[in-house]
């Protein structure tokens, strides 16, 4: 496994802070920010020319750089949560997709004996994302028809227990006969339920989100569509302030002026940017599995056999910029969907640009229009692209 470049555990970054809207220097050490110097009159013609953020949080990664979730050893595990520090994301879920029952209790058993062997240099996962296996056959995507599974008490706990405290996520179609019992179940573990590949009714949604629902996985996809008359899952996150959008923002699973409708309509709170990044992603076209199914990736676009979109190709913080060109989001407008939202949905309190706060950062230089990666600070140590 290749191990990036890294600094010792104390590192200094100097860069626009949105919130005090001056240049300033972080100084962090042991994996915290210590201290935070304000640089007012210094270099300030550099002011909008490199910027400081929290680091990205992504709550729906397949897989990345070639690994894919359900499938790698834990040598490629590992590899690919650097690769993801290395393009900006510090902290993550590793998403599990539908399969048999046992399969997944297997799976999450090992995924989650990995998840305490994770380098230091690395994205760390938050906890396990489980999309499915409850979900509708009618919207399952690129799920496998027999992956989907019968909402039933019983099958999730078998699957939260195999997990053993680690799962943090569950996306589930609130629809389906026994949703409620599951829901309450992700509640009383304080696990987060988002609601996804559903058919539901815009009813049955708000009923579920009233329940204590928080999300929506994929806003747009794998979805009833909006209609006036019956607006579905896809009107109720329009609708309801409670439950937070989280979209691709890749410009192929939704149009442009879809992110433009949510930024305006939940507002800087109420959207999460996440990637539903495959193994492509970071990759060149060509062919990939997303678990057992093979994927084929034109022009970035994933796709499986029956041309069904199955995940993305998408580095997330080209996605977190997308969204900015496209809405027009102001820096923190920009931190709230790309890390902020994330981090208070999955109960984080300590990954903003306090002192104090976990070392969590990312660098970045603009050339003429462009931004790009300068570098990456995860728990305090430096990562280069």
């Amino acid at each position: 496994m290749t191990t990036p470049e890294t600094t010792p555990t104390t590192v200094t970054i100097e860069g626009f802070h949105p919130h005090r809207e001056h240049r300033v220097r972080f100084e962090c050490a042991h994996g915290v920010i210590t201290h935070i110097e304000d640089l007012f009159e210094q270099n300030e013609a550099r002011h909008e020319q490199d910027l400081v953020l929290p680091g990205l949080i992504d709550l729906q990664v397949n897989g990345f750089a070639g690994v894919d979730v359900m499938t790698c050893d834990e040598d490629e595990f590992h590899a690919m949560t650097i690769a993801l520090a290395r393009r900006g994301t510090t902290a993550f879920l590793p998403t599990l997709i539908s399969t048999p029952l046992d399969s997944m209790r297997e799976r999450i058993t090992t995924l989650a004996e990995w998840l305490e062997n994770v380098p230091r240099c690395a994205a760390q996962p938050l906890g396990l994302h489980l999309e499915g296996p409850f979900l509708a056959k009618s919207k399952r995507g690129a799920h496998p028809t027999e992956g989907i599974s019968e909402a039933r008490p019983e099958a999730l706990e078998l699957l939260l227990d195999a997990g053993r405290g680690n799962v943090r996520l569950v996306t589930l179609a609130p629809e389906l006969p026994g949703a409620d019992a599951l829901i309450d179940i992700c509640i009383e573990r304080d696990i987060v339920v988002a609601l996804g590949h559903s058919d539901a009714t815009f009813d049955e949604a708000a009923r579920a989100v009233h329940r204590g629902s928080l999300a929506c996985t994929h806003f747009g996809n794998a979805m009833r569509a909006f209609h006036h008359r019956e607006p579905g899952l896809t009107g109720a996150v329009l609708a309801l302030p409670e439950v937070s959008a989280c979209v691709i923002p890749d410009g192929i699973h939704v149009h442009d002026a879809v992110l433009e409708i949510l930024h305006r309509a939940k507002g800087p709170r109420g959207v999460i940017l996440v990637s539903d990044a495959i193994a492509a992603a970071d990759l060149e076209d060509g062919t990939y599995r997303l678990a057992n199914t093979e994927v084929t990736v034109e022009d970035g676009v994933c796709r499986n056999a029956d041309g069904v979109l199955a995940g993305s190709s998408l580095i997330l913080l080209d996605g977190v910029l997308h969204y900015a060109r496209v809405t027009g989001a102001g820096l923190r407008e920009v931190i709230a969907v790309s890390s902020g939202n994330a981090a208070r949905l999955v109960g984080l309190t300590d990954r903003d640009l306090n002192e104090g706060s976990r070392a969590d950062l990312i660098h970045l230089v603009r050339h003429d229009e462009t931004w790009s990666l300068d570098r990456t600070i995860v728990g305090g140590i430096e990562v280069r692209p």
